[in-house]
């Protein structure tokens, strides 16, 4: 009969479990420090500003289309109402 009178280290194919393990707490850490959330960092409850877009304007679907470039910069600021949909 063995007895195992220590204990392995937890260990998979990519090496100690432990240390992936403390890998990931710091990316965790450095990824929160530069991300951005939107339900922490924006005031929801703040009214519109005229005159500014609700997101940067080369993210939106319309941006660069022909439509776009027909479109004047009030229009383009406009926020686009669902209510009628």
């Amino acid at each position: 009969m063995t007895t195992v009178t220590q204990r392995a280290a937890l260990r998979d194919a990519l090496g100690l479990l432990k240390d992936r393990e403390q890998i990931a707490e710091r990316l965790l850490e450095s990824s929160a420090k530069h991300s951005f959330d939107p339900d922490k960092e924006l005031d929801w409850q703040a009214p519109p500003v005229d005159g500014k877009y609700y997101w940067p304007p080369e993210l939106l679907s319309l941006y660069d289309t022909p439509l776009w470039k027909k479109m004047g910069e009030e229009q383009r600021i406009e926020p686009v109402s669902y209510t009628h949909l």
